[in-house]
């Protein structure tokens, strides 16, 4: 690993110790959206690390699988899990090791190669689409290269509560920022009205 990407993971671990000092209650997911977050009450429960999770490997040195994601425990008396690296497919056997999950980070944030670089285009459609009104309102990413696409109202909706609406495509590395905007304006972009939530 670059000098850079050791002292950023040296930083985390750090950062992880000071954490729990100060942190002393379960994790909220809505209270803290979008605020990333250690876990270490899941840590000290292995039954609560899932594959999938991220984690940080907390006791072993500073390494590329440090932090990672959880593909499978080990079958050994160590406790350990089979670790794939961040931004690629390599994987390591982790063993006699304390893993802490790391929580608050939203799914935009972790995606990796084509899924980012898909992603990444959404954005510019919008930009391209230039509609005051509609803006992005994010991107879920689902089995088998298909995506849903969320398009909200700007500020929430002007003078009332309106709610988002999205719509599903396939897509390919190859998918082109104007078939996204296409897409788009066929599902109503700049045309469709905002449902309204009641209001009370």
């Amino acid at each position: 690993m670059t000098d850079k990407e050791r002292i950023l993971l040296t930083i985390i671990r750090q950062l992880s110790s000071t954490e729990t000092l100060v942190m002393d209650r379960p994790w909220n997911p809505k209270k803290y959206e979008g605020h990333v977050h250690f876990a270490p009450w899941l840590a000290s429960n292995d039954n609560e690390i899932k594959p999938g999770m991220l984690v940080m490997c907390e006791t072993g040195g500073i390494h590329d699988w440090t932090i990672g994601y959880t593909i499978e425990p080990l079958n050994d008396n160590f406790g350990g899990w089979l670790i794939r690296e961040i931004g690629s497919q390599r994987t390591c056997r982790v063993s006699n090791e304390r893993f802490t999950p790391i929580v608050g980070l939203r799914a935009t944030d972790l995606l990796e190669g084509k899924e980012r670089e898909f992603y990444h285009k959404v954005c510019r459609a919008f930009h391209k689409g230039d509609e005051y009104i509609y803006r992005f309102g994010g991107v879920d990413m689902l089995p088998n290269r298909r995506a849903r696409i969320w398009i909200r109202e700007a500020f929430g909706g002007l003078n009332h509560n309106s709610i988002p609406f999205s719509f599903e495509m396939n897509w390919t590395p190859k998918t082109s920022i104007k078939a996204i905007l296409k897409a788009m304006i066929d599902t109503g972009y700049g045309t469709r009205e905002f449902d309204h939530k009641p209001l009370c």
